[in-house]
């Protein structure tokens, strides 16, 4: 069987499109390395995952959204950045964009578990889970999509290459119970090694947190007690949620810009972070991945599948996407220059319209 699209790798940003191209009536088949995740675990997972109203509105699109366990989201309606040393304090607000919330907060595996069981009960879809593929020629497809992650198997395949930085950080993760609530506020605070961010889930209690720290410095206080490292995020957080208690351990990976020279060649494409990874202050990495396949997915229906290997149609993609997926790529690069954000916070502080077009950014 030909199918319309071979979709290599069954993560976030792949089973997304897969379904999209499904729903629509086209024939796909998913491959990915990995099993697929057979159940929910009730324990939270560490990697969560800011969602945008703009990727919000895409999991409605595949009618995953409400397949979500309302108790494992959270919505939140506030961001307050500061700075340790200075007054520089930027705050956003649903109320101020006439919203009722700015995103959602949920675990990384809970929205991929959602989308992995519709791809393998939808009946337009092939399902290869711990399948190694050994050639992009494995599954005769109109057009093969890359959503394989950041050391993508078939990027390497294509022989595409990369602007790359290592920044050599690696971001600290784990649970805690704050003092006073969060009230729905993601909280993010720049100290000198780098930014520590409060994310609300939600228990108006309990925030996941993300520290990005030299590489040494995360792996160190990955290993110490639970009560070592309450008293260590307490002090970095400026107590300003109180006494801090770990509530989970905590776990580290390490952080790096990429950004493809190419978005994809020979009637292939690639998607989210085989294309782009950034820095995760902003908490936009998967919101860049869902808006990649969002706008693929418009391509491809308003053409006819006989036509979606040419290379007319990728790059159209490219040219969509591109500019994008750069100016925040090395946004997230200037802003982690003391200078150049204390400068940038300022004029943001005294403009009403730099800081709506700034959100309308990472709204989507």
């Amino acid at each position: 069987m030909q199918y319309d699209a071979a979709i290599i790798g069954g993560g976030l940003v792949g089973s997304s499109i897969a379904l999209a191209l499904a729903d629509a009536g086209h024939q796909i088949a998913v491959i990915d390395a990995k099993p697929a995740i057979d159940r929910l675990p009730e324990q939270l997972d560490l990697r969560v995952v800011a969602l945008s109203n703009a990727s919000l509105a895409w999991l409605k699109h595949i009618k995953i959204f409400s397949q979500l366990r309302s108790e494992r989201l959270n919505y939140f309606t506030n961001i307050t950045v500061c700075e340790e040393d200075t007054d520089s304090t930027l705050e956003f607000s649903a109320e101020k964009m006439v919203l009722d919330y700015l995103g959602i907060i949920v675990e990384n595996q809970h929205v991929l578990y959602t989308l992995q069981q519709r791809v393998l009960q939808h009946k337009n879809i092939a399902s290869h889970f711990s399948y190694a593929l050994q050639s992009r020629d494995d599954f005769g497809a109109k057009l093969t999509i890359g959503a394989d992650g950041g050391n993508s198997w078939l990027r390497e395949q294509l022989g595409i290459t990369s602007q790359q930085k290592d920044y050599q950080q690696r971001a600290l993760v784990c649970y805690v119970k704050t003092q006073t609530p969060h009230k729905n506020t993601a909280w993010q605070r720049f100290l000198p090694t780098g930014p520590i961010a409060l994310l609300p889930m939600h228990d108006q209690n309990l925030c996941s947190i993300v520290w990005t720290l030299p590489n040494e410095d995360a792996q160190q206080k990955q290993a110490l007690t639970l009560q070592a490292l309450s008293a260590v995020i307490t002090e970095a957080t400026g107590e300003n949620f109180g006494e801090i208690h770990v509530a989970s351990k905590a776990a580290s990976f390490p952080l790096r810009m990429q950004h493809a020279h190419q978005y994809g060649h020979d009637a292939c494409i690639l998607l989210g972070d085989a294309i782009h990874t950034i820095h995760p202050l902003a908490g936009q990495g998967v919101n860049l991945g869902f808006a990649d396949a969002r706008d693929l997915f418009t391509l491809l229906n308003k053409t006819d599948s006989q036509h979606w290997g040419k290379d007319l149609l990728r790059q159209k993609f490219e040219r969509s996407r591109r500019t994008h997926n750069a100016v925040l790529a090395h946004g997230m690069s200037i802003f982690l220059n003391e200078k150049l954000r204390h400068r940038g916070m300022q004029l943001f502080r005294h403009s009403d319209s730099l800081k709506k077009i700034a959100m309308q950014v990472a709204l989507g």
